[in-house]
């Protein structure tokens, strides 16, 4: 098996595939069918799924496809050497990275029916990334209780000074809010302390539902995304689908990450 990935927008959009009888020779991997029809080809076989070049808008949905599939799969992570700095910093805009969003929305397949998720009552939790302006969007948007806010910080970070750089682009929000007392912590470049980290918020607070903004690294999508596959009954994704700036937001290639996923939740 051969596969080939084109770019759409600085991201993976679709995949060339020779090999597989039963897999068109070109797959769209925003197509749900193609996702499952792809998922079940590779149920036999183990695969590696190199998320660095995914948007969220793939990636969530290509996890759920092999999840459900039973497809045994690892996750790659190529992080990036460093961030390129904006041209303008500002205190909520360290780097040169998402300009502007698409709208406050389910990531494709994750969409919640029941209207008890979406309640104030709901306990909601934004994964910190470097940008400020996003927490304050979110708020805006999707009107959670500020008194079951809770906030992610990714520590320790790819680098030393990272979660230092995430805590000063969203220090209005966190000061305004008064967030200090409601900050949680989990390993930047491992999904499963994500993971873990969401499920000791859920027992901890004692709530029923969690509201989850995967604003962090992509290693924290996959822990989200796994989380809410393994408790869809009480917790939702929400997504404000940033727009990638023009000017590329990273350089060079950094060190290369390797999750089990399928042996992690098999533990579970």
């Amino acid at each position: 098996m051969d596969i080939h990935t084109s770019r759409g927008g600085g991201f993976v959009e679709s995949v060339v595939v020779d090999g597989m009888d039963n897999i068109p020779a070109y797959l769209n991997l925003r197509s749900e069918m193609g996702l499952r029809a792809l998922a079940s080809e590779l149920r036999e076989r183990h695969t590696y799924v190199d998320v660095t070049g995914l948007s969220y808008s793939v990636l969530a949905p290509l996890i759920r496809a092999m999840v459900n599939a039973s497809a045994p799969f690892s996750v790659l992570y190529r992080q990036p050497l460093r961030y390129v700095a904006a041209e303008s910093p500002s205190p909520g805009r360290l780097f040169s990275m998402h300009p502007s969003s698409a709208g406050m929305a389910p990531l494709p397949g994750f969409a919640s029916l029941r209207p008890d998720l979406s309640s104030v009552s709901a306990h909601t939790v934004v994964i910190l990334g470097f940008e400020g302006s996003r927490i304050d969007y979110l708020i805006n948007e999707i009107e959670p209780d500020m008194e079951r806010l809770h906030i992610v910080l990714g520590s320790p970070g790819f680098r030393p000074e990272y979660p230092t750089f995430s805590l000063l682009a969203n220090r209005q929000a966190i000061e305004r809010f008064s967030l200090h007392a409601r900050i949680w912590f989990a390993n930047s470049a491992c999904p499963f302390s994500l993971y873990e980290t969401l499920g000791r918020i859920k027992r901890k607070t004692r709530a029923q539902r969690l509201r989850v903004a995967p604003f962090g690294t992509k290693p924290h999508a996959v822990g989200s995304v796994l989380y809410q596959l393994k408790n869809s009954d009480s917790t939702e994704l929400v997504f404000d689908h940033p727009v990638a700036s023009e000017v590329p937001g990273t350089e060079g290639r950094g060190r290369l990450h390797r999750f089990d996923v399928s042996d992690y939740l098999d533990a579970l």
